[in-house]
């Protein structure tokens, strides 16, 4: 298939989104298809009217109209057969996972040449998903361990690239885009970020270029990858916060990044 067979008209990114789930769906075995996560533009956190032009609040307003637009790409769901990340109300909870995806949220929003925040200045998660919008892409739609199999993952993402693209390029169109898995890996294929580079930007990869170990920037398209961490991953907090969060801040610095 080529990425033209899953242009979605519609008129709002939920039901582009949806629709984008309901054709992939049908790509797989029926024992299949209930075992599909779906994710994508995070809605409920926000509002608890599902996503409607009356709604003021309505999520996609504030993705849309947003200068910085940012998406975390990850490798996979951890469990959830079947569930759906944007009913999801992401501002409760505990759990590491989603704090971090928060803390990483804020420090990419407030950011500044002049300004680049610690993590104590950071909001609490309730705070920071109802005023910002969460969007997340797993590569490998089919709920996993917890441990990764990175050539599943990779074979997942292959088949499901056009649908990948669709859905990032197409539909949320976002400008940061956090990889999140092994930043530290020296092995390209087990980095998140390979895996963007290969099945979501093919066709623009050689345009980007590595500012420092955490931003790859193609100033063309001016598209940001990030290079992360998982968001789950065992170490010091403070420290993986911090580390994103200067990596973008000497990022700007170097790029006069406009936004």
């Amino acid at each position: 298939m080529t990425k033209m067979d899953h242009q979605i008209e519609s008129n709002t990114i939920y039901e582009s989104e949806v629709a984008l789930f309901e054709n992939l769906r049908q790509t797989y075995p029926e024992d299949t298809r209930d075992k599909i996560v779906d994710d994508g533009l995070c809605w409920a956190a926000i509002s608890k009217k599902m996503p409607d032009k009356s709604n003021r609040n309505w999520p996609e307003c504030l993705w849309t109209e947003s200068k910085r637009r940012v998406l975390f790409f990850l490798k996979e769901p951890n469990r959830n057969d079947g569930e759906d990340y944007k009913d999801w109300d992401w501002s409760e909870g505990s759990e590491t996972f989603g704090n971090v995806l928060a803390y990483w949220l804020e420090g990419l929003m407030i950011t500044r040449a002049d300004y680049c925040p610690k993590y104590t200045d950071i909001s609490s998660r309730k705070d920071i998903f109802k005023k910002y919008p969460l969007a997340i892409v797993n590569a490998k739609k089919i709920a996993g361990g917890s441990s990764a199999n990175w050539n599943a993952i990779w074979e997942y993402a292959e088949r499901d690239k056009s649908f990948l693209f669709c859905q990032i390029r197409e539909i949320l169109k976002p400008n940061i885009i956090v990889c999140g898995g092994s930043n530290d890996a020296e092995n390209y294929s087990r980095r998140v970020l390979s895996i963007a580079l290969d099945c979501i930007f093919q066709d623009i990869k050689e345009g980007f270029r590595k500012i420092n170990n955490w931003c790859y920037y193609n100033s063309g398209e001016e598209i940001l990858l990030i290079d992360s961490y998982h968001p789950s991953l065992i170490m010091n907090e403070r420290e993986k916060i911090e580390g994103l969060i200067n990596g973008f801040h000497d990022f700007i610095l170097k790029t006069n990044y406009k936004y």
